[in-house]
């Protein structure tokens, strides 16, 4: 049996199928809702997801690339004082290299320099493998890091090389993006980078907010489903409660005054039910009377046709 409002309605026929239409108006609406949030969801996380993920690592590379320029700019600086005769190359150099040496960024983000030749110049925290050839060094997963830098600078100057290291007082390495740029007059690689763990603590916080949006998304649903319950499905419960016993002759059942006193669509709807109440109950008071003047041969009895309208006028 299918059902509007919870009052009865027609049964389906044998072989005929329930369509959306003959749900009950609650049931239309969580539907409605639940698709709602689904598409919801599936933006957030199949589109924006990605999107701020991809933007994210976009701004982290450019960020890191950036940040090795202010490197190169101090090698470029020392070298140009070399050139004017300003300082020997080998104090240039030394005063390069110590000035990198010493900067920082995000509390312990540094840089190094090696040469073109897999050696280290200059490791701030690793000072063990300064003056090392690193030709050899693979990270856990084979890459050999500093083959690689130097294979970047030579084809392209500068790019970005992703690999695990240790970050600095740890002993185990965890995955890092880094930027590196040759600087061939002085036979040096520069470079910097970041750790994609911490990349990926800021994603689980987009995650994080994503998810929260959502279960917010929800709770707001369910309170419309609430309102929805009480200002829309009741009363039209209410008003079916009445006019289904008045299509059985029962006249005992009123439209609430609290929805007579509504001004929205419940509110024209309980009008038009009590209206529709009264007239059927006049009418039928009228019919007794017309049919009890009959039962008593009374054939000139009358009743006042104008307090009736339409049908129901030509009917009296």
């Amino acid at each position: 049996m299918i059902s509007l409002f919870g009052g009865k309605t027609r049964r389906l026929n044998k072989g005929e199928k329930m369509q959306f239409s003959d749900l009950r108006i609650k049931r239309k609406v969580v539907i409605l809702l639940s698709v709602l949030i689904v598409f919801v969801m599936l933006v957030l996380s199949g589109i924006l997801l990605p999107i701020v993920n991809n933007a994210l690592q976009n701004l982290v590379e450019s960020r890191t690339q950036n940040i090795v320029e202010v490197a190169y700019t101090l090698l470029e600086y020392h070298y140009n004082q070399f050139k004017k005769g300003e300082l020997d190359e080998q104090t240039a150099q030394k005063r390069a290299i110590d000035a990198i040496r010493e900067l920082r960024y995000e509390k312990n983000a540094y840089y190094w320099i090696n040469d073109y030749n897999q050696v280290v110049l200059m490791h701030p925290f690793s000072t063990e493998l300064i003056g090392k050839d690193m030709s050899d060094y693979k990270d856990p997963n084979g890459v050999r890091i500093f083959v690689e830098m130097v294979k970047i600078a030579k084809e392209k100057n500068e790019g970005f090389l992703y690999y695990e290291w240790k970050k600095p007082g740890e002993t185990k390495p965890s995955p890092k993006i880094s930027y590196v740029k040759g600087f061939k007059e002085w036979n040096m690689i520069v470079g910097s980078g970041v750790y994609i763990d911490d990349i990926d603590i800021i994603k689980n916080k987009v995650l994080y907010t994503i998810i929260s949006l959502i279960l917010i998304l929800i709770l707001m649903v369910a309170a419309v489903m609430f309102i929805f319950q009480k200002v829309i499905v009741k009363p039209i419960n209410d008003m079916v409660s009445v006019i289904l016993p008045v299509s059985n002759g029962d006249f005992s059942h009123e439209i609430p005054e609290k929805y007579l006193k509504c001004r929205d669509e419940c509110g024209d709807l309980a009008n038009a039910v009590q209206r529709m109440r009264k007239s059927i109950i006049m009418m039928s008071e009228d019919a007794n009377v017309l049919a009890q003047a009959a039962r008593n041969g009374e054939l000139k009895t009358r009743v006042d046709s104008e307090k009736h309208n339409g049908a129901y006028r030509e009917i009296v």
